[in-house]
Protein backbone atom coordinates (compact mmCIF):
# COMPACT_ATOMS: atom_id res chain seq x y z
CA UNK A 1 0.00 0.00 0.00
CA UNK A 2 2.95 2.71 0.66
CA UNK A 3 3.78 1.93 -3.18
CA UNK A 4 0.56 2.68 -4.08
CA UNK A 5 0.24 5.77 -1.93
CA UNK A 6 3.72 6.77 -3.46
CA UNK A 7 2.36 6.32 -7.20
CA UNK A 8 -0.74 8.06 -6.15
CA UNK A 9 1.09 11.38 -4.81
CA UNK A 10 3.54 11.06 -8.10
CA UNK A 11 -0.05 11.38 -10.33
CA UNK A 12 -1.41 13.63 -8.00
CA UNK A 13 1.19 15.97 -8.91
CA UNK A 14 1.71 15.18 -12.27
CA UNK A 15 -2.44 16.02 -12.71
CA UNK A 16 -1.39 19.47 -11.05
CA UNK A 17 1.38 20.78 -13.60
CA UNK A 18 -0.47 18.85 -16.71
CA UNK A 19 -3.99 19.23 -16.78
CA UNK A 20 -3.99 15.27 -17.32
CA UNK A 21 -6.67 13.77 -15.00
CA UNK A 22 -6.79 10.38 -16.88
CA UNK A 23 -4.16 8.54 -14.83
CA UNK A 24 -5.20 9.63 -11.41
CA UNK A 25 -8.57 8.27 -12.21
CA UNK A 26 -7.92 5.31 -13.31
CA UNK A 27 -5.38 4.69 -10.83
CA UNK A 28 -8.20 5.49 -8.16
CA UNK A 29 -10.69 2.94 -10.04
CA UNK A 30 -8.11 0.70 -9.41
CA UNK A 31 -7.40 1.21 -5.96
CA UNK A 32 -11.25 0.92 -5.09
CA UNK A 33 -11.48 -2.40 -6.72
CA UNK A 34 -8.19 -3.37 -5.12
CA UNK A 35 -9.68 -2.40 -1.41
CA UNK A 36 -13.13 -4.11 -2.18
CA UNK A 37 -10.92 -7.45 -3.24
CA UNK A 38 -8.89 -6.73 -0.13
CA UNK A 39 -11.63 -6.76 2.33
CA UNK A 40 -13.40 -9.43 0.76
CA UNK A 41 -10.17 -11.65 1.35
CA UNK A 42 -9.89 -10.70 4.99
CA UNK A 43 -13.41 -11.42 5.51
CA UNK A 44 -13.04 -14.77 4.08
CA UNK A 45 -10.43 -15.46 6.64
CA UNK A 46 -11.29 -14.48 9.41
CA UNK A 47 -14.32 -16.55 9.18
CA UNK A 48 -13.24 -19.48 7.78
CA UNK A 49 -10.72 -19.60 10.23
CA UNK A 50 -13.37 -20.24 13.04
CA UNK A 51 -14.43 -23.76 11.16
CA UNK A 52 -10.32 -24.74 10.82
CA UNK A 53 -11.19 -27.90 13.36
CA UNK A 54 -13.97 -28.91 11.23
CA UNK A 55 -11.63 -28.71 8.25
CA UNK A 56 -8.97 -30.62 9.54
CA UNK A 57 -11.10 -33.40 10.79
CA UNK A 58 -12.21 -33.73 7.17
CA UNK A 59 -8.59 -33.62 5.58
CA UNK A 60 -7.42 -35.62 8.78
CA UNK A 61 -10.13 -37.71 10.44
CA UNK A 62 -11.82 -41.28 9.71
CA UNK A 63 -15.12 -41.17 7.93
CA UNK A 64 -17.25 -41.67 10.89
CA UNK A 65 -15.59 -38.72 12.68
CA UNK A 66 -16.24 -36.47 9.42
CA UNK A 67 -19.64 -37.32 9.54
CA UNK A 68 -20.21 -36.20 13.21
CA UNK A 69 -18.44 -32.73 12.37
CA UNK A 70 -21.06 -31.94 9.04
CA UNK A 71 -23.81 -30.42 11.65
CA UNK A 72 -21.11 -27.95 13.09
CA UNK A 73 -19.75 -27.34 9.46
CA UNK A 74 -22.75 -26.56 7.76
CA UNK A 75 -24.36 -24.37 11.12
CA UNK A 76 -20.76 -22.42 11.04
CA UNK A 77 -21.54 -21.65 7.25
CA UNK A 78 -24.47 -20.52 7.49
CA UNK A 79 -23.47 -18.30 10.56
CA UNK A 80 -20.61 -16.55 8.24
CA UNK A 81 -22.97 -16.72 5.58
CA UNK A 82 -25.64 -14.26 7.83
CA UNK A 83 -22.87 -12.38 9.58
CA UNK A 84 -20.43 -10.58 6.52
CA UNK A 85 -22.16 -9.28 3.72
CA UNK A 86 -18.68 -9.77 1.54
CA UNK A 87 -19.53 -13.72 1.58
CA UNK A 88 -23.05 -13.15 1.06
CA UNK A 89 -22.35 -11.00 -2.09
CA UNK A 90 -19.62 -13.30 -3.49
CA UNK A 91 -21.34 -16.51 -4.52
CA UNK A 92 -18.79 -17.78 -6.56
CA UNK A 93 -16.22 -17.84 -3.57
CA UNK A 94 -18.78 -19.66 -1.85
CA UNK A 95 -19.29 -22.23 -3.87
CA UNK A 96 -15.46 -22.72 -4.31
CA UNK A 97 -15.40 -23.56 -0.61
CA UNK A 98 -18.37 -25.99 -1.16
CA UNK A 99 -16.70 -27.71 -3.93
CA UNK A 100 -13.68 -27.75 -1.75
CA UNK A 101 -15.91 -29.35 1.08
CA UNK A 102 -17.41 -31.90 -1.34
CA UNK A 103 -13.92 -32.83 -3.04
CA UNK A 104 -12.68 -33.13 0.21
CA UNK A 105 -15.05 -35.59 1.46
CA UNK A 106 -15.16 -37.67 -1.59
CA UNK A 107 -11.07 -37.60 -1.01
CA UNK A 108 -11.24 -39.08 2.46
CA UNK A 109 -13.54 -41.93 1.00
CA UNK A 110 -11.69 -43.05 -2.18
CA UNK A 111 -9.02 -43.17 0.40
CA UNK A 112 -10.66 -45.45 3.40
CA UNK A 113 -12.46 -47.64 0.31
CA UNK A 114 -10.04 -47.97 -2.46
CA UNK A 115 -11.37 -51.34 -4.63
CA UNK A 116 -8.07 -52.50 -4.74
CA UNK A 117 -7.80 -53.54 -0.96
CA UNK A 118 -11.18 -53.54 0.14
CA UNK A 119 -12.10 -56.81 -1.96
CA UNK A 120 -8.99 -58.47 -0.11
CA UNK A 121 -10.68 -57.23 3.25
CA UNK A 122 -12.41 -59.73 5.58
CA UNK A 123 -15.97 -59.36 4.06
CA UNK A 124 -17.58 -58.32 7.27
CA UNK A 125 -15.27 -55.29 7.88
CA UNK A 126 -15.47 -53.82 4.37
CA UNK A 127 -19.36 -54.02 4.29
CA UNK A 128 -19.09 -52.02 7.57
CA UNK A 129 -16.37 -49.88 6.19
CA UNK A 130 -18.43 -49.42 3.02
CA UNK A 131 -21.73 -48.58 4.82
CA UNK A 132 -19.98 -46.19 6.73
CA UNK A 133 -18.70 -44.38 3.73
CA UNK A 134 -22.32 -44.39 1.04
CA UNK A 135 -23.59 -42.76 5.36
CA UNK A 136 -21.12 -39.93 5.07
CA UNK A 137 -21.79 -39.16 0.71
CA UNK A 138 -25.45 -39.07 1.77
CA UNK A 139 -25.42 -37.13 5.05
CA UNK A 140 -22.92 -34.68 3.35
CA UNK A 141 -25.91 -33.46 1.23
CA UNK A 142 -28.76 -33.89 3.31
CA UNK A 143 -27.14 -31.61 6.35
CA UNK A 144 -26.76 -29.36 3.03
CA UNK A 145 -30.13 -29.25 2.34
CA UNK A 146 -31.22 -29.16 5.46
CA UNK A 147 -28.96 -25.78 5.91
CA UNK A 148 -30.20 -24.84 3.05
CA UNK A 149 -34.30 -25.19 4.21
CA UNK A 150 -33.44 -23.39 7.12
CA UNK A 151 -32.24 -20.60 5.41
CA UNK A 152 -35.14 -20.10 3.39
CA UNK A 153 -37.63 -20.22 5.96
CA UNK A 154 -36.00 -17.68 8.36
CA UNK A 155 -36.60 -15.30 5.03
CA UNK A 156 -34.11 -12.63 6.53
CA UNK A 157 -31.06 -13.79 4.77
CA UNK A 158 -29.82 -14.38 1.03
CA UNK A 159 -31.15 -17.77 -0.54
CA UNK A 160 -28.52 -20.42 -0.90
CA UNK A 161 -29.80 -20.91 -4.53
CA UNK A 162 -26.57 -21.84 -5.81
CA UNK A 163 -26.00 -22.35 -9.64
CA UNK A 164 -23.24 -25.18 -9.19
CA UNK A 165 -25.43 -27.35 -7.25
CA UNK A 166 -25.97 -29.80 -9.40
CA UNK A 167 -22.16 -30.32 -9.92
CA UNK A 168 -21.53 -29.98 -6.28
CA UNK A 169 -23.22 -33.16 -5.59
CA UNK A 170 -22.45 -35.29 -9.02
CA UNK A 171 -19.29 -36.55 -7.54
CA UNK A 172 -20.71 -38.00 -3.87
CA UNK A 173 -24.38 -39.34 -5.66
CA UNK A 174 -22.55 -41.45 -8.16
CA UNK A 175 -19.36 -42.49 -5.42
CA UNK A 176 -22.52 -43.43 -3.12
CA UNK A 177 -23.99 -45.96 -6.22
CA UNK A 178 -20.62 -47.61 -6.32
CA UNK A 179 -20.20 -48.22 -2.77
CA UNK A 180 -23.61 -50.01 -2.99
CA UNK A 181 -22.11 -52.12 -5.93
CA UNK A 182 -18.96 -53.02 -3.83
CA UNK A 183 -21.24 -53.54 -0.60
CA UNK A 184 -23.48 -56.07 -2.79
CA UNK A 185 -19.88 -57.58 -3.87
CA UNK A 186 -18.29 -57.85 -0.75
CA UNK A 187 -21.60 -59.71 0.74
CA UNK A 188 -21.96 -61.87 -2.33
CA UNK A 189 -18.13 -62.89 -1.61
CA UNK A 190 -18.85 -63.06 2.16
CA UNK A 191 -21.53 -65.78 1.59
CA UNK A 192 -19.48 -67.95 -0.62
CA UNK A 193 -16.63 -68.30 1.72
CA UNK A 194 -19.20 -69.00 4.09
CA UNK A 195 -20.52 -72.30 1.48
CA UNK A 196 -17.30 -73.20 0.44
CA UNK A 197 -15.84 -74.01 3.70
CA UNK A 198 -14.95 -77.13 5.49
CA UNK A 199 -17.85 -78.16 6.74
CA UNK A 200 -19.13 -77.87 2.68
CA UNK A 201 -15.85 -80.21 1.78
CA UNK A 202 -16.47 -82.58 5.08
CA UNK A 203 -20.43 -83.02 3.25
CA UNK A 204 -19.76 -83.30 -0.14
CA UNK A 205 -16.00 -85.58 -0.12
CA UNK A 206 -14.32 -83.82 -2.88
CA UNK A 207 -12.29 -81.30 -1.06
CA UNK A 208 -10.94 -80.71 -4.52
CA UNK A 209 -14.00 -79.77 -6.53
CA UNK A 210 -14.47 -77.37 -3.94
CA UNK A 211 -11.34 -75.45 -4.47
CA UNK A 212 -11.38 -75.43 -7.50
CA UNK A 213 -15.09 -73.76 -7.23
CA UNK A 214 -13.01 -71.29 -4.45
CA UNK A 215 -10.24 -70.96 -6.89
CA UNK A 216 -12.95 -69.53 -9.75
CA UNK A 217 -14.83 -67.16 -7.13
CA UNK A 218 -11.23 -65.65 -6.41
CA UNK A 219 -10.36 -65.18 -10.14
CA UNK A 220 -13.88 -63.09 -10.52
CA UNK A 221 -12.88 -61.10 -7.71
CA UNK A 222 -9.30 -59.95 -8.88
CA UNK A 223 -11.21 -58.99 -12.03
CA UNK A 224 -12.90 -56.67 -10.44
CA UNK A 225 -10.60 -55.14 -8.20
CA UNK A 226 -8.26 -54.83 -11.08
CA UNK A 227 -10.59 -52.59 -13.13
CA UNK A 228 -8.49 -50.76 -14.95
CA UNK A 229 -9.93 -46.98 -14.64
CA UNK A 230 -11.14 -44.99 -11.60
CA UNK A 231 -14.21 -46.38 -10.57
CA UNK A 232 -15.75 -43.40 -9.20
CA UNK A 233 -15.26 -41.61 -12.12
CA UNK A 234 -18.76 -41.35 -13.82
CA UNK A 235 -17.18 -41.19 -16.92
CA UNK A 236 -16.56 -45.25 -16.98
CA UNK A 237 -19.45 -45.75 -15.94
CA UNK A 238 -20.78 -48.01 -18.58
CA UNK A 239 -17.81 -49.93 -18.53
CA UNK A 240 -18.20 -50.28 -14.82
CA UNK A 241 -21.14 -52.12 -14.74
CA UNK A 242 -20.26 -54.29 -17.62
CA UNK A 243 -17.50 -55.38 -15.22
CA UNK A 244 -19.60 -55.24 -12.35
CA UNK A 245 -22.78 -57.61 -14.19
CA UNK A 246 -20.19 -59.81 -15.22
CA UNK A 247 -19.04 -60.74 -11.91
Amino acid sequence: MHSVKRIENILSSKEQTSGDSYAMENLKARKAEFSKLHAQAKDFVKYLTTLERQFKNIGRGDLKGIEETLPSLLNGLKLIWTISRHINQNESKFEDILEAISNGICMKVREKIDIRVILRTNPAEAVQVIRQGATLLERWRDEFLKTKMAIEQEQTMKRWDFGRYRELFAKPIYMKQILQNLQEACIVIQEFYAILGKDLKTVVGQADIIDSITTRVREQVIKLENFEHDVYASEYEITWQAAYHQF
